[in-house]
C-alpha cells in the first residue's frame, strides 16, 4: 500500500526514538519519555501533494518551483508542532504523519 499526499498535505515519516546499546538491547531510561516526545515533532518529508505551499503568492508556478522557494525537499529532516497533523491508522505507515504544508516549522541540519 502507497500514500499519496494530496492537496497542499506532505507525509512525514516520523524518527525513530528506541536508543539501542552496545550490545543490540532497547535501553529502557527516565529520557524514555523525551524521546517519544521528540519522535512526534521531528521527521523526514517523503512526499508533497500538487498544492503544497500555494498559500503563499508569488513563490513558483510548479510544485518543484515552490518546494524549493520554500527551501524544502523530500528526504529533508523537519520540525514541526507535536500536534499537528494526522496519524494514519494503517499498520505500514504507523511511524508516518499527514500534514498541511504551512504546518512545517524549520529544516534540521547536522
Amino acid at each position: 500500500m502507497k500514500i499519496i499526499p494530496r492537496a497542499n498535505q506532505i507525509l512525514i515519516k516520523l524518527v525513530e526514538v528506541e536508543e539501542v546499546n552496545e550490545w543490540g538491547f532497547v535501553m529502557g531510561t527516565k529520557m524514555e519519555i523525551n524521546r517519544e516526545q521528540e519522535g512526534q515533532f521531528i521527521g523526514t518529508i517523503e512526499a508533497f501533494g500538487p498544492f503544497a505551499f500555494t498559500e503563499w503568492d508569488n513563490i513558483g508556478e510548479t510544485l518543484t518551483e515552490r518546494c524549493n522557494n520554500m527551501g524544502y525537499a523530500v528526504g529533508d529532516r523537519v520540525l514541526f508542532r507535536r500536534y499537528d497533523g494526522y496519524a494514519p491508522p494503517l499498520d505500514e505507515f504507523k511511524n508516518h504523519r499527514i500534514i498541511e504544508s504551512h504546518c512545517l516549522l524549520a529544516t534540521l541540519e547536522e
